[in-house]
Protein backbone atom coordinates (compact mmCIF):
# COMPACT_ATOMS: atom_id res chain seq x y z
CA UNK A 1 0.00 0.00 0.00
CA UNK A 2 1.28 3.45 -0.87
CA UNK A 3 2.39 5.50 2.10
CA UNK A 4 0.29 8.45 3.06
CA UNK A 5 -2.48 7.62 0.60
CA UNK A 6 -5.50 5.61 1.59
CA UNK A 7 -8.04 3.49 -0.18
CA UNK A 8 -6.10 1.77 -2.96
CA UNK A 9 -7.84 -0.48 -5.43
CA UNK A 10 -7.35 -4.24 -4.98
CA UNK A 11 -4.72 -5.92 -7.11
CA UNK A 12 -6.05 -7.43 -10.31
CA UNK A 13 -4.68 -10.12 -12.63
CA UNK A 14 -2.24 -9.02 -15.33
CA UNK A 15 -2.27 -12.03 -17.66
CA UNK A 16 -3.16 -9.89 -20.71
CA UNK A 17 -0.83 -6.99 -19.97
CA UNK A 18 2.15 -8.32 -21.91
CA UNK A 19 0.03 -8.66 -25.04
CA UNK A 20 -1.30 -5.10 -24.66
CA UNK A 21 2.19 -3.74 -24.10
CA UNK A 22 3.52 -5.53 -27.18
CA UNK A 23 0.82 -3.96 -29.34
CA UNK A 24 1.98 -0.53 -28.24
CA UNK A 25 5.73 -1.09 -28.17
CA UNK A 26 6.21 0.62 -31.52
CA UNK A 27 4.61 3.73 -30.06
CA UNK A 28 7.48 4.18 -27.60
CA UNK A 29 9.91 5.27 -30.34
CA UNK A 30 11.35 8.72 -29.80
CA UNK A 31 10.70 11.59 -32.18
CA UNK A 32 13.26 13.95 -33.69
CA UNK A 33 14.36 16.78 -31.36
CA UNK A 34 11.70 19.46 -30.68
CA UNK A 35 9.14 17.60 -32.85
CA UNK A 36 6.09 16.30 -30.97
CA UNK A 37 5.93 12.63 -30.20
CA UNK A 38 4.06 10.94 -32.99
CA UNK A 39 0.39 10.87 -32.14
CA UNK A 40 -1.30 7.57 -32.92
CA UNK A 41 -4.78 6.48 -33.65
CA UNK A 42 -6.44 5.09 -30.60
CA UNK A 43 -6.66 1.34 -30.36
CA UNK A 44 -9.68 -0.15 -32.01
CA UNK A 45 -12.67 -0.15 -29.68
CA UNK A 46 -13.61 -3.50 -28.20
CA UNK A 47 -16.23 -5.55 -29.96
CA UNK A 48 -19.66 -4.43 -28.91
CA UNK A 49 -20.81 -8.02 -28.60
CA UNK A 50 -17.94 -8.73 -26.20
CA UNK A 51 -18.28 -5.50 -24.27
CA UNK A 52 -22.01 -5.20 -23.74
CA UNK A 53 -23.22 -7.40 -20.93
CA UNK A 54 -25.75 -5.21 -19.15
CA UNK A 55 -27.63 -1.96 -19.54
CA UNK A 56 -26.33 1.14 -17.79
CA UNK A 57 -27.99 2.49 -14.71
CA UNK A 58 -27.92 6.03 -16.13
CA UNK A 59 -31.02 6.44 -18.27
CA UNK A 60 -30.76 10.15 -18.87
CA UNK A 61 -29.11 9.89 -22.29
CA UNK A 62 -30.94 8.67 -25.37
CA UNK A 63 -28.02 9.25 -27.73
CA UNK A 64 -27.60 5.52 -28.32
CA UNK A 65 -29.77 2.45 -27.71
CA UNK A 66 -29.11 0.52 -24.51
CA UNK A 67 -28.05 -2.49 -26.55
CA UNK A 68 -25.27 -0.45 -28.12
CA UNK A 69 -23.86 0.96 -24.87
CA UNK A 70 -20.45 -0.07 -23.59
CA UNK A 71 -20.81 -1.74 -20.23
CA UNK A 72 -19.55 -0.07 -17.07
CA UNK A 73 -19.33 -3.42 -15.29
CA UNK A 74 -16.73 -6.12 -15.80
CA UNK A 75 -14.73 -8.65 -13.74
CA UNK A 76 -17.48 -8.42 -11.11
CA UNK A 77 -16.78 -4.72 -10.51
CA UNK A 78 -18.69 -1.54 -11.37
CA UNK A 79 -17.44 1.97 -11.98
CA UNK A 80 -17.01 3.81 -8.69
CA UNK A 81 -14.52 6.17 -7.11
CA UNK A 82 -13.06 3.33 -5.03
CA UNK A 83 -12.50 1.20 -8.15
CA UNK A 84 -9.72 1.54 -10.69
CA UNK A 85 -11.52 1.96 -14.06
CA UNK A 86 -8.77 -0.10 -15.71
CA UNK A 87 -9.73 -2.97 -13.40
CA UNK A 88 -13.39 -2.59 -14.35
CA UNK A 89 -13.07 -2.39 -18.14
CA UNK A 90 -9.55 -2.46 -19.53
CA UNK A 91 -10.29 -2.14 -23.24
CA UNK A 92 -12.66 0.80 -22.85
CA UNK A 93 -10.33 2.55 -20.42
CA UNK A 94 -7.38 2.27 -22.80
CA UNK A 95 -9.49 3.30 -25.81
CA UNK A 96 -10.83 6.45 -24.14
CA UNK A 97 -7.42 7.36 -22.74
CA UNK A 98 -5.96 7.05 -26.23
CA UNK A 99 -8.63 9.43 -27.52
CA UNK A 100 -7.85 11.83 -24.69
CA UNK A 101 -4.16 11.87 -25.57
CA UNK A 102 -4.83 12.33 -29.29
CA UNK A 103 -7.42 15.11 -29.05
CA UNK A 104 -6.66 16.95 -25.80
CA UNK A 105 -3.29 16.17 -24.25
CA UNK A 106 -1.66 16.11 -27.67
CA UNK A 107 -3.10 19.44 -28.84
CA UNK A 108 -3.41 22.20 -26.22
CA UNK A 109 -3.53 20.78 -22.71
CA UNK A 110 -0.35 18.68 -22.59
CA UNK A 111 -0.57 17.70 -18.93
CA UNK A 112 0.95 14.21 -19.02
CA UNK A 113 3.82 12.30 -20.67
CA UNK A 114 1.74 9.93 -22.78
CA UNK A 115 3.89 6.79 -22.85
CA UNK A 116 4.92 6.99 -19.20
CA UNK A 117 1.33 7.64 -18.14
CA UNK A 118 -0.08 4.72 -20.11
CA UNK A 119 2.56 2.38 -18.65
CA UNK A 120 1.54 3.52 -15.19
CA UNK A 121 -2.17 2.92 -15.89
CA UNK A 122 -1.56 -0.65 -17.05
CA UNK A 123 1.09 -1.66 -14.53
CA UNK A 124 -0.06 -0.08 -11.26
CA UNK A 125 -2.98 -1.84 -9.58
CA UNK A 126 -2.86 0.37 -6.49
CA UNK A 127 -4.08 3.81 -7.48
CA UNK A 128 -5.02 6.31 -4.80
CA UNK A 129 -8.26 8.29 -4.60
CA UNK A 130 -6.77 11.38 -6.22
CA UNK A 131 -5.35 9.40 -9.12
CA UNK A 132 -8.62 7.59 -9.71
CA UNK A 133 -10.47 10.92 -9.63
CA UNK A 134 -8.26 12.25 -12.43
CA UNK A 135 -8.55 9.01 -14.41
CA UNK A 136 -12.34 9.23 -14.38
CA UNK A 137 -12.16 12.86 -15.53
CA UNK A 138 -9.80 11.86 -18.35
CA UNK A 139 -12.14 9.07 -19.44
CA UNK A 140 -15.09 11.46 -19.46
CA UNK A 141 -13.18 13.84 -21.74
CA UNK A 142 -12.06 10.97 -23.96
CA UNK A 143 -15.69 9.92 -24.40
CA UNK A 144 -16.38 13.27 -26.13
CA UNK A 145 -14.42 11.95 -29.11
CA UNK A 146 -15.71 8.37 -28.99
CA UNK A 147 -18.64 6.76 -30.75
CA UNK A 148 -22.10 7.20 -29.30
CA UNK A 149 -22.12 3.80 -27.64
CA UNK A 150 -19.47 5.08 -25.19
CA UNK A 151 -21.68 7.95 -24.04
CA UNK A 152 -23.18 6.13 -21.06
CA UNK A 153 -19.76 5.01 -19.88
CA UNK A 154 -18.54 8.60 -20.22
CA UNK A 155 -21.52 9.95 -18.25
CA UNK A 156 -20.85 7.59 -15.39
CA UNK A 157 -17.20 8.63 -15.39
CA UNK A 158 -18.06 12.33 -15.27
CA UNK A 159 -20.51 11.81 -12.41
CA UNK A 160 -17.85 9.97 -10.43
CA UNK A 161 -15.30 12.70 -11.17
CA UNK A 162 -17.76 15.43 -10.16
CA UNK A 163 -18.50 13.67 -6.89
CA UNK A 164 -14.81 13.24 -6.19
CA UNK A 165 -14.06 16.90 -6.89
CA UNK A 166 -16.96 17.96 -4.66
CA UNK A 167 -15.44 15.89 -1.87
CA UNK A 168 -12.16 17.78 -2.28
CA UNK A 169 -13.47 21.32 -1.78
CA UNK A 170 -10.64 23.45 -0.41
CA UNK A 171 -7.93 21.17 -1.81
CA UNK A 172 -5.34 22.84 -4.05
CA UNK A 173 -3.13 19.90 -5.01
CA UNK A 174 -2.20 19.10 -8.60
CA UNK A 175 -4.61 16.17 -9.16
CA UNK A 176 -7.59 18.25 -7.98
CA UNK A 177 -6.57 21.07 -10.33
CA UNK A 178 -6.34 18.55 -13.18
CA UNK A 179 -9.76 17.11 -12.44
CA UNK A 180 -11.34 20.57 -12.39
CA UNK A 181 -9.67 21.52 -15.66
CA UNK A 182 -10.83 18.34 -17.35
CA UNK A 183 -14.37 18.72 -16.07
CA UNK A 184 -14.34 22.24 -17.50
CA UNK A 185 -13.37 20.78 -20.89
CA UNK A 186 -16.16 18.19 -20.66
CA UNK A 187 -18.81 20.74 -19.66
CA UNK A 188 -17.67 23.05 -22.45
CA UNK A 189 -18.15 20.25 -24.96
CA UNK A 190 -21.64 19.58 -23.62
CA UNK A 191 -22.63 23.26 -23.73
CA UNK A 192 -22.92 23.74 -19.96
CA UNK A 193 -21.04 27.02 -20.03
CA UNK A 194 -21.70 28.23 -16.47
CA UNK A 195 -20.58 24.95 -14.95
CA UNK A 196 -17.53 24.86 -17.23
CA UNK A 197 -16.45 28.32 -16.15
CA UNK A 198 -17.06 27.41 -12.51
CA UNK A 199 -14.70 24.43 -12.78
CA UNK A 200 -12.17 26.41 -14.80
CA UNK A 201 -12.24 29.31 -12.36
CA UNK A 202 -11.73 26.96 -9.42
CA UNK A 203 -8.78 25.34 -11.20
CA UNK A 204 -7.20 28.71 -12.00
CA UNK A 205 -7.65 29.96 -8.44
CA UNK A 206 -6.19 26.76 -7.01
CA UNK A 207 -3.30 27.00 -9.45
CA UNK A 208 -2.34 30.52 -8.41
CA UNK A 209 -3.04 29.78 -4.73
CA UNK A 210 -0.59 26.91 -5.03
CA UNK A 211 1.89 29.38 -6.59
CA UNK A 212 2.37 27.24 -9.67
CA UNK A 213 3.08 30.47 -11.56
CA UNK A 214 6.37 30.75 -9.69
CA UNK A 215 9.50 28.79 -10.57
CA UNK A 216 10.70 26.92 -7.52
CA UNK A 217 13.93 25.06 -8.16
CA UNK A 218 13.66 22.44 -5.45
CA UNK A 219 16.79 21.32 -3.65
CA UNK A 220 17.86 17.70 -3.86
CA UNK A 221 16.61 15.63 -0.94
CA UNK A 222 19.12 14.38 1.59
CA UNK A 223 19.36 10.61 0.87
CA UNK A 224 19.89 9.98 4.61
CA UNK A 225 16.60 11.67 5.46
CA UNK A 226 13.38 9.67 4.92
CA UNK A 227 10.88 11.27 2.55
CA UNK A 228 7.87 13.08 3.93
CA UNK A 229 4.68 11.00 3.80
CA UNK A 230 3.08 13.89 1.91
CA UNK A 231 5.88 14.21 -0.67
CA UNK A 232 4.72 11.36 -2.89
CA UNK A 233 4.07 12.36 -6.49
CA UNK A 234 1.06 11.10 -8.48
CA UNK A 235 0.81 8.97 -11.61
CA UNK A 236 4.11 7.16 -11.02
CA UNK A 237 6.09 10.21 -12.11
CA UNK A 238 9.73 10.83 -11.33
CA UNK A 239 10.83 13.98 -9.53
CA UNK A 240 11.70 15.92 -12.70
CA UNK A 241 8.54 14.76 -14.43
CA UNK A 242 6.44 16.05 -11.56
CA UNK A 243 8.20 19.42 -11.67
CA UNK A 244 7.34 19.65 -15.37
CA UNK A 245 3.81 18.40 -14.66
CA UNK A 246 3.29 21.30 -12.25
CA UNK A 247 4.58 23.75 -14.84
CA UNK A 248 2.25 22.30 -17.45
CA UNK A 249 -0.61 22.44 -14.96
CA UNK A 250 -0.13 26.19 -14.74
CA UNK A 251 0.21 26.63 -18.50
CA UNK A 252 -2.94 24.57 -19.10
CA UNK A 253 -4.82 26.86 -16.70
CA UNK A 254 -3.31 29.81 -18.55
CA UNK A 255 -4.59 28.51 -21.91
CA UNK A 256 -8.05 27.85 -20.54
CA UNK A 257 -8.09 31.35 -19.04
CA UNK A 258 -7.12 32.86 -22.39
CA UNK A 259 -8.94 30.71 -24.93
CA UNK A 260 -12.07 29.05 -23.64
CA UNK A 261 -14.69 31.26 -22.05
CA UNK A 262 -14.66 34.82 -23.39
CA UNK A 263 -14.05 36.53 -20.05
CA UNK A 264 -11.34 39.00 -19.10
CA UNK A 265 -8.15 37.14 -18.24
CA UNK A 266 -7.56 36.30 -14.58
CA UNK A 267 -3.83 35.59 -14.90
CA UNK A 268 -1.65 38.67 -15.46
CA UNK A 269 1.45 38.21 -17.62
CA UNK A 270 3.82 40.10 -15.24
CA UNK A 271 2.97 37.56 -12.50
CA UNK A 272 4.32 34.57 -14.45
CA UNK A 273 7.83 33.60 -13.26
CA UNK A 274 8.05 30.18 -14.85
CA UNK A 275 9.76 28.12 -17.53
CA UNK A 276 7.84 27.38 -20.70
CA UNK A 277 6.79 23.72 -21.18
CA UNK A 278 9.83 21.67 -22.18
CA UNK A 279 10.00 19.31 -25.15
CA UNK A 280 7.76 16.25 -25.00
CA UNK A 281 10.80 13.98 -25.28
CA UNK A 282 12.44 15.49 -22.20
CA UNK A 283 9.16 15.16 -20.32
CA UNK A 284 8.80 11.50 -21.26
CA UNK A 285 12.37 10.71 -20.23
CA UNK A 286 12.12 12.64 -16.97
CA UNK A 287 15.07 14.91 -17.75
CA UNK A 288 15.56 18.27 -16.02
CA UNK A 289 14.02 21.08 -18.06
CA UNK A 290 16.30 23.63 -19.67
CA UNK A 291 13.44 25.46 -21.39
CA UNK A 292 13.67 29.26 -21.34
CA UNK A 293 11.56 31.20 -18.88
CA UNK A 294 8.55 33.20 -19.96
CA UNK A 295 9.47 36.82 -20.70
CA UNK A 296 7.17 38.78 -18.40
CA UNK A 297 9.13 42.02 -18.72
CA UNK A 298 10.57 41.67 -15.22
CA UNK A 299 12.74 38.58 -15.20
CA UNK A 300 16.39 38.63 -16.32
CA UNK A 301 16.22 38.75 -20.17
CA UNK A 302 19.16 36.34 -20.45
CA UNK A 303 16.92 33.61 -19.01
CA UNK A 304 14.17 34.22 -21.59
CA UNK A 305 16.15 33.88 -24.83
CA UNK A 306 13.95 32.02 -27.30
CA UNK A 307 14.94 30.59 -30.68
CA UNK A 308 13.50 28.10 -33.16
CA UNK A 309 15.71 25.41 -31.59
CA UNK A 310 14.77 26.09 -27.96
CA UNK A 311 13.85 22.83 -26.18
CA UNK A 312 10.14 23.59 -25.84
CA UNK A 313 7.05 21.79 -27.10
CA UNK A 314 4.25 22.97 -29.39
CA UNK A 315 2.13 23.77 -26.34
CA UNK A 316 4.71 26.42 -25.37
CA UNK A 317 4.32 28.16 -28.74
CA UNK A 318 0.55 28.16 -28.22
CA UNK A 319 1.02 29.70 -24.77
CA UNK A 320 3.19 32.47 -26.23
CA UNK A 321 0.59 33.25 -28.87
CA UNK A 322 -2.22 33.05 -26.31
CA UNK A 323 -0.44 35.69 -24.23
CA UNK A 324 -0.75 38.10 -27.18
CA UNK A 325 -4.34 37.05 -27.87
CA UNK A 326 -5.27 37.78 -24.26
CA UNK A 327 -4.01 41.34 -24.60
CA UNK A 328 -5.94 41.82 -27.86
CA UNK A 329 -9.11 40.53 -26.24
CA UNK A 330 -8.63 42.76 -23.19
CA UNK A 331 -7.99 45.85 -25.32
CA UNK A 332 -11.15 45.14 -27.27
CA UNK A 333 -13.20 44.82 -24.07
CA UNK A 334 -11.89 48.10 -22.68
CA UNK A 335 -11.78 50.26 -25.80
CA UNK A 336 -15.45 51.26 -25.69
CA UNK A 337 -14.71 53.26 -22.54
CA UNK A 338 -11.88 55.32 -24.07
CA UNK A 339 -12.64 58.87 -25.13
CA UNK A 340 -12.64 59.84 -28.79
CA UNK A 341 -9.75 62.20 -28.09
CA UNK A 342 -7.39 59.44 -26.93
CA UNK A 343 -8.65 56.41 -28.85
CA UNK A 344 -6.71 56.78 -32.11
CA UNK A 345 -3.36 57.25 -30.41
CA UNK A 346 -3.92 54.38 -27.96
CA UNK A 347 -5.19 52.04 -30.67
CA UNK A 348 -2.34 52.74 -33.09
CA UNK A 349 0.26 52.24 -30.36
CA UNK A 350 -1.34 48.93 -29.37
CA UNK A 351 -1.75 47.89 -33.02
CA UNK A 352 1.93 48.48 -33.78
CA UNK A 353 3.09 46.78 -30.57
CA UNK A 354 0.96 43.72 -31.32
CA UNK A 355 2.36 43.35 -34.83
CA UNK A 356 5.90 43.61 -33.46
CA UNK A 357 5.16 40.88 -30.91
CA UNK A 358 3.62 38.67 -33.60
CA UNK A 359 6.61 39.19 -35.85
CA UNK A 360 8.88 38.12 -33.00
CA UNK A 361 6.76 35.03 -32.40
CA UNK A 362 6.54 34.01 -36.05
CA UNK A 363 10.25 34.62 -36.76
CA UNK A 364 11.19 32.15 -34.00
CA UNK A 365 8.57 29.51 -34.77
CA UNK A 366 10.33 26.20 -35.57
CA UNK A 367 10.06 24.93 -39.12
CA UNK A 368 7.83 21.96 -38.29
CA UNK A 369 5.15 24.27 -36.85
CA UNK A 370 5.15 26.80 -39.68
CA UNK A 371 2.13 26.62 -41.94
CA UNK A 372 2.54 25.33 -45.48
CA UNK A 373 0.87 22.62 -47.52
CA UNK A 374 3.98 20.46 -47.10
CA UNK A 375 4.02 20.90 -43.32
CA UNK A 376 0.30 20.22 -43.15
CA UNK A 377 0.76 16.91 -44.98
CA UNK A 378 3.77 16.10 -42.84
CA UNK A 379 1.92 16.84 -39.62
CA UNK A 380 -0.95 14.60 -40.76
CA UNK A 381 1.45 11.74 -41.43
CA UNK A 382 3.22 12.20 -38.10
CA UNK A 383 0.07 12.78 -36.07
CA UNK A 384 0.26 16.39 -34.88
CA UNK A 385 -1.88 18.13 -37.51
CA UNK A 386 -4.46 19.15 -34.90
CA UNK A 387 -1.74 21.11 -33.11
CA UNK A 388 -0.68 22.92 -36.30
CA UNK A 389 -4.25 23.75 -37.30
CA UNK A 390 -5.22 24.94 -33.81
CA UNK A 391 -2.08 27.08 -33.51
CA UNK A 392 -2.61 28.85 -36.83
CA UNK A 393 -6.35 29.18 -36.27
CA UNK A 394 -5.50 31.17 -33.14
CA UNK A 395 -3.03 33.27 -35.14
CA UNK A 396 -5.64 34.13 -37.78
CA UNK A 397 -8.35 34.76 -35.17
CA UNK A 398 -6.04 37.16 -33.33
CA UNK A 399 -5.35 39.20 -36.46
CA UNK A 400 -8.98 39.18 -37.57
CA UNK A 401 -10.03 40.54 -34.18
CA UNK A 402 -7.24 43.14 -34.00
CA UNK A 403 -8.18 44.58 -37.40
CA UNK A 404 -11.95 44.23 -37.26
CA UNK A 405 -12.74 45.74 -33.89
CA UNK A 406 -11.81 49.42 -33.62
CA UNK A 407 -13.67 52.71 -33.24
CA UNK A 408 -13.71 53.67 -36.89
CA UNK A 409 -15.08 57.17 -36.37
CA UNK A 410 -11.85 57.99 -34.49
CA UNK A 411 -9.53 56.63 -37.20
CA UNK A 412 -8.60 58.30 -40.46
CA UNK A 413 -9.94 56.68 -43.68
CA UNK A 414 -6.61 55.11 -44.68
CA UNK A 415 -6.30 53.27 -41.37
CA UNK A 416 -9.89 52.06 -41.64
CA UNK A 417 -9.22 50.70 -45.12
CA UNK A 418 -6.02 49.09 -43.86
CA UNK A 419 -7.98 47.29 -41.17
CA UNK A 420 -10.70 46.15 -43.58
CA UNK A 421 -8.16 44.75 -46.04
CA UNK A 422 -6.14 43.00 -43.32
CA UNK A 423 -9.24 41.49 -41.72
CA UNK A 424 -10.35 40.12 -45.10
CA UNK A 425 -6.85 38.87 -45.82
CA UNK A 426 -6.66 36.79 -42.65
CA UNK A 427 -10.26 35.60 -42.96
CA UNK A 428 -9.50 34.18 -46.39
CA UNK A 429 -6.24 32.70 -45.09
CA UNK A 430 -8.21 30.89 -42.36
CA UNK A 431 -10.72 29.50 -44.84
CA UNK A 432 -7.90 28.56 -47.24
CA UNK A 433 -6.41 26.47 -44.43
CA UNK A 434 -9.79 24.76 -43.98
CA UNK A 435 -9.77 23.91 -47.68
CA UNK A 436 -6.20 22.59 -47.48
CA UNK A 437 -7.13 20.40 -44.52
CA UNK A 438 -10.02 18.86 -46.45
CA UNK A 439 -7.89 18.28 -49.55
CA UNK A 440 -5.15 16.64 -47.49
CA UNK A 441 -7.70 14.47 -45.67
CA UNK A 442 -9.11 13.24 -48.99
CA UNK A 443 -5.61 12.25 -50.11
CA UNK A 444 -4.92 10.34 -46.89
CA UNK A 445 -5.00 6.57 -46.59
CA UNK A 446 -7.60 6.94 -43.82
CA UNK A 447 -11.25 7.71 -44.64
CA UNK A 448 -11.71 11.47 -45.01
CA UNK A 449 -14.19 11.80 -42.14
CA UNK A 450 -11.92 9.86 -39.81
CA UNK A 451 -8.94 12.04 -40.65
CA UNK A 452 -10.91 15.27 -40.24
CA UNK A 453 -11.98 14.08 -36.79
CA UNK A 454 -8.31 13.78 -35.88
CA UNK A 455 -7.37 17.24 -37.17
CA UNK A 456 -10.33 19.36 -36.06
CA UNK A 457 -10.19 18.75 -32.31
CA UNK A 458 -10.62 22.07 -30.54
CA UNK A 459 -13.53 24.53 -30.23
CA UNK A 460 -11.04 27.33 -30.89
CA UNK A 461 -10.95 26.27 -34.55
CA UNK A 462 -14.72 26.71 -34.73
CA UNK A 463 -14.49 30.24 -33.35
CA UNK A 464 -11.83 31.10 -35.93
CA UNK A 465 -13.90 29.61 -38.78
CA UNK A 466 -17.08 31.51 -37.94
CA UNK A 467 -15.10 34.75 -37.49
CA UNK A 468 -13.57 34.18 -40.93
CA UNK A 469 -16.95 33.45 -42.54
CA UNK A 470 -18.42 36.55 -40.90
CA UNK A 471 -15.71 38.78 -42.36
CA UNK A 472 -15.23 37.14 -45.76
CA UNK A 473 -18.97 37.08 -46.47
CA UNK A 474 -19.81 40.55 -45.16
CA UNK A 475 -19.78 41.96 -48.67
CA UNK A 476 -17.72 42.41 -51.79
CA UNK A 477 -17.54 43.12 -55.48
CA UNK A 478 -19.89 41.34 -57.87
CA UNK A 479 -16.94 39.35 -59.25
CA UNK A 480 -16.27 37.75 -55.86
CA UNK A 481 -19.65 36.40 -54.77
CA UNK A 482 -19.26 32.89 -56.20
CA UNK A 483 -15.75 32.53 -54.80
CA UNK A 484 -16.98 33.75 -51.42
CA UNK A 485 -19.86 31.31 -51.44
CA UNK A 486 -17.33 28.53 -52.09
CA UNK A 487 -15.12 29.42 -49.11
CA UNK A 488 -18.19 29.69 -46.88
CA UNK A 489 -19.11 26.14 -47.88
CA UNK A 490 -15.56 25.06 -47.03
CA UNK A 491 -15.91 26.52 -43.55
CA UNK A 492 -19.30 24.86 -43.14
CA UNK A 493 -17.80 21.42 -43.81
CA UNK A 494 -15.27 21.92 -41.03
CA UNK A 495 -17.94 23.18 -38.65
CA UNK A 496 -19.94 20.00 -39.32
CA UNK A 497 -16.97 17.98 -38.06
CA UNK A 498 -16.68 20.11 -34.91
CA UNK A 499 -20.46 19.98 -34.41
CA UNK A 500 -20.17 16.28 -33.52
CA UNK A 501 -17.98 17.04 -30.48
CA UNK A 502 -18.47 20.63 -29.34
CA UNK A 503 -21.78 22.24 -28.46
CA UNK A 504 -20.48 25.69 -29.41
CA UNK A 505 -20.14 24.53 -33.02
CA UNK A 506 -23.87 23.81 -33.25
CA UNK A 507 -24.88 27.47 -33.13
CA UNK A 508 -21.87 28.41 -35.26
CA UNK A 509 -22.95 25.92 -37.91
CA UNK A 510 -26.56 27.12 -37.80
CA UNK A 511 -25.55 30.78 -38.19
CA UNK A 512 -23.12 29.99 -41.00
CA UNK A 513 -25.77 27.97 -42.83
CA UNK A 514 -28.07 30.96 -42.56
CA UNK A 515 -25.37 33.09 -44.16
CA UNK A 516 -25.10 30.59 -47.01
CA UNK A 517 -28.87 30.78 -47.53
CA UNK A 518 -28.52 34.56 -47.75
CA UNK A 519 -26.04 34.06 -50.56
CA UNK A 520 -28.48 31.84 -52.38
CA UNK A 521 -31.21 34.45 -51.98
CA UNK A 522 -29.01 37.23 -53.34
CA UNK A 523 -28.22 35.14 -56.41
CA UNK A 524 -31.73 33.85 -57.05
CA UNK A 525 -33.80 36.85 -55.86
CA UNK A 526 -31.45 39.85 -55.93
CA UNK A 527 -34.19 42.42 -55.28
CA UNK A 528 -36.12 40.45 -52.64
CA UNK A 529 -33.32 38.90 -50.62
CA UNK A 530 -33.49 39.08 -46.82
CA UNK A 531 -30.35 39.85 -44.85
CA UNK A 532 -28.39 41.03 -47.88
CA UNK A 533 -28.66 42.88 -51.16
CA UNK A 534 -27.11 43.78 -54.50
CA UNK A 535 -25.72 47.31 -54.54
CA UNK A 536 -24.95 47.99 -58.18
CA UNK A 537 -21.64 46.21 -58.79
CA UNK A 538 -21.41 45.17 -55.15
CA UNK A 539 -23.19 42.91 -52.71
CA UNK A 540 -23.39 42.99 -48.94
CA UNK A 541 -24.93 41.58 -45.76
CA UNK A 542 -26.78 43.72 -43.26
CA UNK A 543 -25.90 42.05 -39.97
CA UNK A 544 -22.92 40.22 -38.45
CA UNK A 545 -22.90 36.54 -37.57
CA UNK A 546 -21.01 36.98 -34.31
CA UNK A 547 -23.50 38.39 -31.85
CA UNK A 548 -24.11 38.19 -28.14
CA UNK A 549 -27.00 36.05 -26.79
CA UNK A 550 -30.24 38.00 -26.85
CA UNK A 551 -28.78 40.29 -29.50
CA UNK A 552 -30.87 43.19 -30.70
CA UNK A 553 -30.10 45.16 -33.86
CA UNK A 554 -30.21 48.52 -32.09
CA UNK A 555 -27.92 47.32 -29.29
CA UNK A 556 -25.03 46.05 -31.41
CA UNK A 557 -21.77 47.96 -30.98
CA UNK A 558 -21.65 49.20 -34.57
CA UNK A 559 -19.21 51.96 -33.60
CA UNK A 560 -16.40 49.47 -32.94
CA UNK A 561 -16.80 47.16 -35.95
CA UNK A 562 -14.87 48.12 -39.09
CA UNK A 563 -16.57 45.39 -41.16
CA UNK A 564 -20.23 46.05 -40.26
CA UNK A 565 -19.73 49.75 -39.66
CA UNK A 566 -23.05 51.30 -40.63
CA UNK A 567 -26.15 50.52 -38.61
CA UNK A 568 -28.79 49.29 -41.01
CA UNK A 569 -26.80 50.14 -44.12
CA UNK A 570 -23.60 49.59 -46.05
CA UNK A 571 -20.33 51.44 -45.67
CA UNK A 572 -18.90 53.06 -48.79
CA UNK A 573 -15.39 53.00 -47.35
CA UNK A 574 -15.69 49.23 -46.91
CA UNK A 575 -16.27 48.63 -50.62
CA UNK A 576 -13.63 51.20 -51.52
CA UNK A 577 -11.06 49.29 -49.46
CA UNK A 578 -11.90 46.00 -51.19
CA UNK A 579 -11.84 47.62 -54.62
CA UNK A 580 -8.39 49.11 -53.99
CA UNK A 581 -7.21 45.74 -52.72
CA UNK A 582 -8.39 44.08 -55.93
CA UNK A 583 -6.71 46.72 -58.06
CA UNK A 584 -3.42 45.96 -56.32
CA UNK A 585 -3.81 42.33 -57.31
CA UNK A 586 -3.57 41.10 -53.76
CA UNK A 587 -4.66 37.53 -53.04
CA UNK A 588 -4.97 35.72 -49.72
CA UNK A 589 -1.81 33.98 -48.59
CA UNK A 590 -1.95 30.23 -48.04
CA UNK A 591 -0.06 30.42 -44.75
CA UNK A 592 -0.01 32.39 -41.57
CA UNK A 593 3.56 32.71 -40.40
CA UNK A 594 4.51 36.00 -42.03
CA UNK A 595 2.79 39.02 -40.56
CA UNK A 596 1.34 41.25 -43.27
Amino acid sequence: MRKGISDPSPQIPRENEREIANKRRSREDSSPPNVPFKKHRSTSPPSINEAVTASLTDTGDTAAPVAMQITAECFGKSLAWDEDPYAVNRDTTIHLLELFFVHVNGVNYGLYPRNAFMRWVMSTPEKCQLERMVLYAMLAVGSIFADDHYSGFGRQCVQIAKGAVSAKVGAFNVPVIHARLLLAVYQTAKGVADSAWDYAGAAIRACTSNQLDLQREEKSRDPEKPPSPHAEVPFGMGAEQFKECKRRTFWSCFLMDRLEHGHLCAIALPDIFLRLPCSDEMYERGLPSDAPRFNNGIIDPSQTILTATSPICAMAWTCLLASIWGDVFTFRQRMQYRSDLTFAEAYEAFYEETYIRLQGWSSRLPEYLQYSEYNLSRSMREGYAATVVSLHALYQLLLMSLNRYARHRSLDPERIKRNIRSAHHHAHAMLAMCDAVQVAARQSSLPEAEHLDLILSTPLVGHAIVAAIDIASAGGLDTTINATRKVVKTGLECLRVLDKRWNSAKSQLKDSQRRLYSFENILSRPFKAHGGAWLGRQWGMLEPLEKEPGWQHDEYDWAHDCIYADKGGFSSIYFQALKEDGERGRTPVPGSVLVV
